[in-house]
């Protein structure tokens, strides 16, 4: 049985709960590509970039992966460690760099020590709160977002 709870909530009858779908209309135009019609094609666009968080546009998105500045070293729980973030944000930000992977440690709400995946990176997934949200200690929807997180968002 397939159920969908526009609420979230998880039906208990053992029926599975469905993500959200997308149901649109298109006019059907001419083919290119051997087998791709235009019209259906424009309307598939038009619902991806309808869920985009950065609107279309023509030119490119600057990302920094700043593991490759091994971020995943410094420790923002530390007055030292966020300053050492702030010159990062502030580089990207004079390079134009609107976007970055951000994964420091951050001791007030994980550890590499205790993380369950092969790469220890669990302590740094959810903005640091990974760990926290697998033991079901952290939920994104009912609890506080820390304010040292906030801080760096």
């Amino acid at each position: 049985t397939l159920a969908f709870d526009a609420g979230g909530a998880a039906p208990e009858d053992g029926s599975f709960v469905a993500e959200p779908g997308v149901v649109g209309v298109t006019r059907l135009e001419k083919y290119a590509y051997d087998d791709v019609n235009l019209g259906e094609r424009r309307a598939f666009v038009a619902c991806v970039e309808s869920y985009l968080l950065d609107a279309p546009r023509n030119e490119s998105v600057k990302v920094n992966v700043a593991w490759d500045e091994s971020d995943y070293q410094i420790d923002v729980a530390a007055a030292a460690g966020r300053d050492e973030y702030a010159r990062i944000f502030d580089t990207n930000a004079a390079l134009g760099i609107t976007h970055i992977v951000y994964e420091p440690q951050n001791t007030l709400h994980g550890s590499r020590f205790n993380t369950t995946d092969g790469w220890g990176w669990e302590g740094s997934l959810w903005f640091s709160m990974g760990e926290r949200v697998r033991e079901d200690a952290f939920d994104f929807t009912k609890d506080d977002v820390p304010s040292d997180i906030l801080d760096a968002v």
